[in-house]
């Protein structure tokens, strides 16, 4: 792993605000490389690698194989990123309706490699993210505070999860 790389951006985390790291993350040009012996693929489900974590802060290399995909999510109102190291992410958004009890799409995106993606402050913010390349791909994903739960949709339920890591760096 680069550390020199991955200690600017963690100091920048800690230091800066969000514009900050936007633009340093971006100018870093991190890549695959820089992420050796922490990559992790599995068939089952996208792996969630701990790169760093404080009080304020958790940053989270997630490993897609292709094809795979979130279940509907938030993020428990917490302010976040996502860096799209390598390949292509779609990520939908969506808006919990109270009355009818279903989700109704607002739209998508799609993320590119070297670009950011920003998650608001918003406990209703809810979302998916998908791997639509043709390869396993990376994304890096910085939480500005660390999300111990968040609700997913599951078998059309939301249910409370609690967050776990696949790995700890």
């Amino acid at each position: 792993m680069n550390k020199t790389k991955i200690d600017k951006l963690i100091n920048c985390i800690v230091n800066c605000d969000g514009e900050n790291y936007i633009e340093l993350i971006t100018n870093l040009g991190l890549t695959k490389k820089d992420f050796e012996g922490q990559i992790h693929f599995s068939d089952k489900k996208y792996t969630r690698t701990c790169i760093a974590k404080e009080d304020n802060f958790e940053l989270i290399l997630l490993g897609w194989s292709k094809g795979q995909k979130t279940p509907i999510h938030n993020h428990d109102g917490h302010e976040g990123f996502v860096y799209a190291l390598d390949g292509k992410i779609k990520e939908v958004r969506y808006h919990f309706n109270n009355k009818t009890k279903k989700f109704e799409k607002l739209g998508e995106a799609i993320l590119n490699e070297n670009e950011v993606a920003y998650a608001e402050k918003d406990i209703d913010g809810f979302h998916s993210i998908e791997n639509i390349s043709n390869k396993n791909i990376l994304s890096l994903h910085l939480y500005k505070k660390p999300i111990e739960k968040c609700l997913v949709l599951i078998n059309d339920e939301l249910v409370s999860k609690t967050m776990a890591y696949d790995f700890v760096v």
